[in-house]
């Protein structure tokens, strides 16, 4: 089952940055979602920059229900599906290394498979096959290429719940593209063949 996966954090070190909320969906039912907010250990930065574009304050969090990193990762445990998960993430690179610091911080395993498929790089390839024209790669421009995100949203903070959404719906939009093109393939690959048959059957004069 792909389980789409997201975080935001203190900053783009993980063993120094705190982890500051994990969100996750299910890739076929999306509204089956996950979302928990952490109290970051005092020991972990969260640096302003960081705190500027997801909205941290200590006070915020709190009436969001933050709790300690280690019963964070138990809730995410709990929720996801026991066996077969396959992650995906928009940039899978960073939210994995985050994931796995917080197992090594907590020594709490969750037991993901070591390769996430990553809607950035799709994202990337299906630009240069399609020529989308994206000015950019960033989860933003995906979520708004795919209509996720219309033309009067405002993202505001970007928070993990939201980015989450527009990862699967983003994923979801590149994939159809592929099989619409298939498709196109499959029908001018029939046609060619019937013409050919066509041809075959006309008496040479």
């Amino acid at each position: 089952m792909i389980i789409a996966i997201d975080t935001e954090t203190g900053g783009l070190d993980e063993n120094t940055d705190a982890l500051l909320s994990i969100s996750a969906c299910q890739y076929e039912n999306p509204e089956n979602a996950f979302t928990v907010f952490i109290d970051p250990d005092p020991s972990l930065k969260v640096h302003e920059e960081a705190a500027k574009v997801n909205g941290y304050t200590p006070e915020l969090w709190k009436k969001r229900g933050a709790v300690p990193l280690l019963e964070a990762m138990r809730l995410f445990k709990r929720w996801l599906p026991p066996s077969g998960n396959s992650p995906l993430a928009h940039n899978a690179s960073f939210d994995k290394k985050f994931i796995e610091a917080a197992e090594r911080q907590t020594k709490f395993k969750l037991y993901l498979p070591y390769h996430w498929q990553c809607s950035m790089v799709a994202f990337f390839l299906a630009n240069k096959i399609f020529d989308f024209g994206a000015p950019n790669f960033r989860l933003e421009t995906l979520a708004r290429m795919a209509g996720h995100w219309g033309e009067g949203f405002v993202r505001g903070d970007h928070q993990s719940s939201d980015d989450v959404l527009a990862c699967v719906a983003g994923y979801k939009w590149i994939v159809q593209q592929g099989l619409d093109l298939r498709r196109q393939i499959e029908r001018l690959t029939m046609e060619n063949n019937r013409l050919r048959e066509k041809i075959a059957n006309v008496a040479p004069f």
